[in-house]
This record gives structure tokens, C-alpha cells and sequence, in this order.
């Protein structure tokens, strides 16, 4: 196909753009859709006075599928412990 731009539609493809570089045309641009969607969080939180300036917080991970897997692999992306890592059934 006469490719030459690639959108990494999830968020998460970024961790894998070397291996992705590696099997693409070079001249393919790659678009990263995560900055993308953090540059727009960023600017709607700004904008609706929601910036977190306490730095107090917490985050819950919410899964479709086998929390235990999805805790194993972020702890080891991330390289801290996960507190909390809830399976949930969509509608």
C-alpha cells in the first residue's frame, strides 16, 4: 500500500514504536495519538479549573480482563506497585 503517514490509534502503541519503526517503510510518518489525547487533557483541565495543585490523589485501573495479567505487566511498565485493579463488565 502507498502509505505514508501511521496513526497509533491506542494510547498505549507508543511503548512499542521501535519495534513498530522496525518493520515500516521509513519515509511512513508515525503519529502518536496518546500525546495527542494528553495535550487536549491538559488544555481542558486548565480551561475548566481542574489541575490537581495538592498533589494529593489516587489512581484506580478499571479492566475487561484478567486483573492479574493487567496488574503484572503495569507494574513492570510502570515499575511501581499498583494499589488498585478492579475487573468490570461493560453493558
Amino acid at each position: 500500500a502507498d502509505v505514508d503517514t501511521l496513526i497509533l490509534g491506542c494510547t498505549h502503541y507508543s511503548i512499542m514504536s521501535h519495534s513498530i519503526n522496525s518493520v515500516i517503510n521509513k519515509n511512513i510518518k508515525l503519529v502518536f495519538s496518546g500525546e495527542t489525547v494528553g495535550i487536549k487533557l491538559i488544555e481542558f483541565l486548565k480551561q475548566n479549573a481542574l489541575i490537581n495543585t495538592h498533589n494529593k490523589g489516587c489512581v484506580d485501573f478499571f479492566v475487561t480482563d484478567y486483573p492479574q495479567k493487567f496488574n503484572e505487566l503495569a507494574e513492570q511498565f510502570l515499575d511501581k506497585k499498583l494499589n488498585s485493579v478492579k475487573c468490570i463488565k461493560l453493558p
